[in-house]
């Protein structure tokens, strides 16, 4: 009789603290702004409704537009558009939101993840992004890159390391693909992201490269490469020179 009179009080004291755990946990969601960010292309429309069919119900997004004749943002029911005069691919990325930021549409304190349109979510990416932004939140760091090596630029970001690549990119209006690759690649560049004078950290899981497969159904064997991260595939082709490049999808 005194055991159980014991285990009662510690059972309800359990599911207490289990309980405010999850209320923190709740509070914690709720009160810091999340975003996914695409950069696309009108051409690519295939590969953004594949991305957009996989995407966690529960996340806001935004699609910026390069190469536009006009700039401007709309506000959508389920999401926000920006459309950039600049061609510089996911560099277009750091032009549109701080667009919105600047324009009071998104908060200050907001998270946002730069991805590509030829990206695809797998089972459980929310929850593997949750745990990312529970850990950094309430860091210091201003970008979080998604991979060992930072490849193809994928990211968790925010304010700051928005600013700084704005104010870089800003008066670039075109970018060869090659350049693109090259700022990616090189960190000494100064126009590489990973050169930031801002606070910034690389999670040591590298990305693993799953062979080649058709992704979007044109004979196009495009490389997969997957973000363990965040459970995440990324599809590209991968080129040596400019010429090999294609911007019809």
């Amino acid at each position: 009789m005194k055991t159980i009179n014991i285990l009662i009080p510690l059972i309800l004291l359990i599911i207490l603290v289990f309980i405010i755990s999850q209320l923190i946990r709740y509070s914690y969601y709720t009160k810091t702004p999340f975003y996914v960010c695409i950069v696309t292309m009108k051409s690519y429309s295939k590969a953004l409704e594949v991305l957009l069919q996989s995407l966690p119900k529960e996340y806001n997004y935004i699609l910026v537009y390069g190469g536009q004749e006009n700039e401007n943002y709309s506000v959508l029911s389920d999401h926000i558009e920006v459309n950039i005069k600049q061609n510089i691919y996911e560099y277009n990325s750091w032009i549109g939101v701080h667009t919105l930021i600047k324009n009071k549409v998104v908060p200050d304190n907001a998270w946002f993840l730069f991805i590509h349109d030829t990206s695809k979510f797998l089972n459980d990416s929310n929850t593997k992004i949750n745990n990312i932004l529970d850990t950094y939140d309430n860091t210091n760091l201003d970008i979080v890159w998604l991979s060992s090596t930072g490849q193809c630029n994928i990211c968790l970001i925010r304010k700051n390391g928005i600013e700084y690549g704005y104010n870089l990119y800003k008066d670039i209006n075109n970018m060869t693909k090659m350049d693109a690759i090259k700022y990616e690649h090189h960190f000494d560049e100064v126009l590489s992201p990973k050169n930031f004078k801002v606070n910034q950290e690389f999670i040591q899981i590298p990305t693993k490269h799953m062979g080649k497969k058709d992704v979007y159904g044109n004979n196009n064997l495009r490389d997969v490469l997957l973000y363990d991260s965040i459970n995440m595939e990324k599809y590209y082709n991968h080129i040596l020179k400019e010429e090999e490049n294609k911007k019809i999808l």
